[in-house]
C-alpha cells in the first residue's frame, strides 16, 4: 500500500507539472506583439494647416504596411487603426485649432502588430497669421528672431495685410550668415536685414500652382533700392519652384489668415543685375558673352557692384537675339567674334549712373552707353532702340529691378557703328 501511495503522489506531481507547462505555453501563444515586430519611432508632423498635416516616421523593421489612427487629445484610441502603405502620410479633414494625438504601429504580418507609437500636434487656427506660423514652426525660429530684430516693425506688418512670404529655414540663415562674413544675426545692420527680409515678401497671395501655371517670370517684392523702386524676383518652375536661381521651395502653400507661406532652403539676397542675368535661362548666351576670355572689362564684377558707375541700366539681349546676330555676321559662335569687337558690343547695352525705368523713357530720347556711341529711343508703336547703324531693337520686357540697376529685355543685339 505504501508503494502504491508513492506512485499515486508521483503521478499527481507529474500531472500538475504538465498543466503548468501547458498554461505557460497558452499564455505565450496569446501575445500579438512578437519581439521582432518593432514599433515605429521618430513620429514627426509637418506642413500643419488648419485642416491638414503631413505625418512621417521611422520604420524599425522590414514592414511595408502600418496602421494609424488620429483622435482628439484625451480620446481613447481604438484597438485597431486604418491600414496604410504610405510614409509620409497626408492627414486631411482635420478641425482647426484642435489638439490631436496620432497613433502608428507596424503591421508585421497576419495578426502580428507592434506596440503603438504616438505623437501629438495642434492644427492651426483660422485666425493664424503668417507670424503665428513662423513662431509655431521650429525650423523657422531664426526667421522669427530676424523679424523681431529688423527695422520696420515687420512682426506687426506681417501679422496683418495680405502677403506671400518665402520663409528661409534656420539652416538657410546659418549658411547666409556664414557666406556673408557674419558670426551672428546681431551683426547684420538692422536696416539691411529689414530689406533682405522684405525681399522675401510679396504683396497678395501667390500659390505654387499660380507659379507653375506661368512656368517662369518675374514678381515684385517689398524690398527697395536706394530710389525706393521695388525689387524684382525671378521664378522658374522647370525643376521645382526656384527663386532668383538660388532658393528652392521645400514646403509650399502653408495657409495663413493673412496670406500664404512657402518655406525655402536659402535666403534670397538683394539681387544685382548679374543675379537676374544668371538666373534666367533666356540670358545664357549673354552670360557667356560677359564671361568670354580675352575681354578687358570684367563685366561680372562691374555689374555686380554698387560703386561710382552704379546704378546701371542694362538692355539684355535674349539667346535668340544673339543667334540672329551670329547669322547676320556670318559666324558660327561667339568665339568667332573678335574679343575687342564683342567688348564694344556689350558696352552698347549698358548705361552707367542711371536707373532708367520704362516710365522714364521719352520719344526721341538719346542716351550714351559705356561704348560712348549714341542710341535713340522711340515709344511708338512700342518701345524701341535704334543703334548707330539704324538697326532697331524692340524692348520686349521692362523694369526687371535689381538693387544696383534695372534690366530691359531686347530682341536684337545693339551694335556699334559698323
Amino acid at each position: 500500500m505504501k508503494n502504491l501511495s508513492k506512485h499515486y503522489n508521483l503521478l499527481i506531481l507529474i500531472f500538475v507539472g504538465l498543466m503548468t507547462i501547458s498554461c505557460s505555453d497558452d499564455d505565450d501563444s496569446s501575445t500579438t506583439t512578437p519581439t521582432d515586430c518593432l514599433a515605429p519611432t521618430g513620429l514627426v508632423l509637418a506642413d500643419i494647416t488648419t485642416t491638414t498635416a503631413s505625418l512621417s516616421w521611422t520604420a524599425n523593421g522590414s514592414e511595408t504596411a502600418w496602421e494609424y489612427q488620429v483622435v482628439e487629445s484625451g480620446v481613447v484610441p481604438a484597438e485597431t487603426g486604418i491600414v496604410t502603405t504610405e510614409n509620409p502620410l497626408a492627414l486631411a479633414d482635420l478641425t482647426d485649432n484642435t489638439d490631436y494625438d496620432v497613433y502608428v504601429r507596424a503591421n508585421c504580418g497576419t495578426d502580428e502588430t507592434s506596440e503603438w507609437g504616438t505623437v501629438g500636434f495642434t492644427t492651426l487656427s483660422e485666425s493664424t497669421t503668417i507670424v503665428d506660423i513662423a513662431i509655431a514652426t521650429p525650423e523657422l525660429s531664426i526667421l522669427v528672431e530676424a523679424l523681431q530684430a529688423a527695422d520696420g516693425d515687420l512682426v506687426n506688418t506681417l501679422s496683418g495685410g495680405n502677403f506671400t512670404v518665402l520663409a528661409p529655414t534656420n539652416e538657410a540663415f546659418v549658411t547666409f550668415l556664414s557666406d556673408n562674413g557674419f558670426e551672428s544675426l546681431a551683426e547684420v545692420p538692422t536696416d539691411v536685414l529689414a530689406n533682405i527680409l522684405l525681399n522675401h515678401v510679396i504683396t497678395g497671395e501667390v500659390r505654387s500652382t499660380d507659379l507653375v501655371s506661368l512656368g517662369s517670370g518675374y514678381s515684385t517684392t517689398n524690398a527697395t533700392n536706394a530710389d525706393g523702386d521695388n525689387l524684382s524676383l525671378y521664378f522658374d518652375t522647370s525643376d521645382g519652384v526656384v527663386f532668383n536661381g538660388v532658393s528652392s521651395v521645400t514646403a509650399a502653400d502653408v495657409e495663413a489668415s493673412n496670406g500664404v507661406v512657402h518655406v525655402v532652403d536659402a535666403v534670397i539676397g538683394l539681387p544685382t543685375v548679374v543675379t537676374f542675368a544668371a538666373a534666367n535661362p533666356e540670358f545664357q548666351t549673354l552670360v557667356s558673352a560677359l564671361t568670354r576670355e580675352g575681354l578687358e572689362t570684367d563685366f561680372i564684377s562691374v555689374l555686380s557692384s554698387s560703386d561710382t558707375l552704379a546704378p546701371f541700366t542694362v538692355f539684355a539681349p535674349t539667346n535668340a537675339a544673339f543667334g540672329d546676330l551670329l547669322v547676320e555676321l556670318g559666324f558660327d559662335s561667339l568665339d568667332s567674334i573678335d574679343a575687342g569687337v564683342l567688348e564694344i558690343v556689350l558696352k552698347m547695352h549698358v548705361i552707367a549712373s542711371a536707373n532708367v525705368r520704362s516710365g522714364d523713357l521719352e520719344e526721341g530720347m538719346v542716351a550714351e552707353p559705356l561704348a560712348e556711341e549714341s542710341i535713340t529711343f522711340s515709344l511708338t508703336p512700342s518701345p524701341q532702340i535704334t543703334d548707330p547703324n539704324g538697326r532697331v531693337s524692340n524692348i520686349v520686357a521692362v523694369d526687371v529691378q535689381a538693387m544696383n540697376g534695372v534690366i530691359h529685355v531686347v530682341d536684337t543685339v545693339i551694335a556699334p557703328l559698323l
